[in-house]
């Protein structure tokens, strides 16, 4: 029986050492820029929830203050930008479907007062902004869970 030289076992542990401290030190690289890539998309989303009912509630304050007429066209671009970006970033279908019925809601809304010849300082049904409202309440509910934050939930 022949024997096996000694450096053989010293090699082999020695390569084993190596690769294992590489593979450990690729691995927990890759998930370092995994968690920052996750955690990077998430401040996205906060953002853009965040911006999309700061814009909606502003649309919502013209309304109730009767002076939406002169801001309408700002209210669809702002509101339409605000929710363009939430289509991108969104991390779940059920906060993507809230902001566009809380979008789709706005547009209406406009949509039927500009039709009504509704102008500034002229009485809006509440039902308007109620609608509104009820559907940004869901989003702000959706958006919350999307980001992992379950208290509006």
């Amino acid at each position: 029986m022949q024997q096996t030289p000694i450096w053989v076992p010293i090699l082999v542990a020695s390569i084993t050492a190596v690769v294992g401290t590489l593979g450990g030190q690729l691995l927990s690289g890759f998930l370092t820029a995994r968690r920052e890539r996750e955690e990077q998309l998430r401040e996205e989303r906060i953002s853009a929830y965040s911006n999309f009912v700061k814009v909606s509630q502003g649309n919502l304050k013209r309304l109730g203050v009767k002076q939406w007429e002169d801001h309408a066209d700002q209210d669809r671009e702002e509101l339409g930008e605000a929710w363009s970006v939430i289509q991108l970033v969104a991390g779940s279908q059920e906060a993507r479907e809230a902001a566009e019925e809380l979008y789709e809601e706005h547009m209406e809304i406009l949509d039927q007062l500009q039709n009504a010849r509704i102008r500034d300082g002229e009485d809006i049904d509440s039902g308007y902004t109620n609608a509104i409202q009820n559907r940004r309440q869901a989003f702000i509910v959706a958006a919350l869970r999307d980001i992992g934050n379950s208290a509006g939930a």
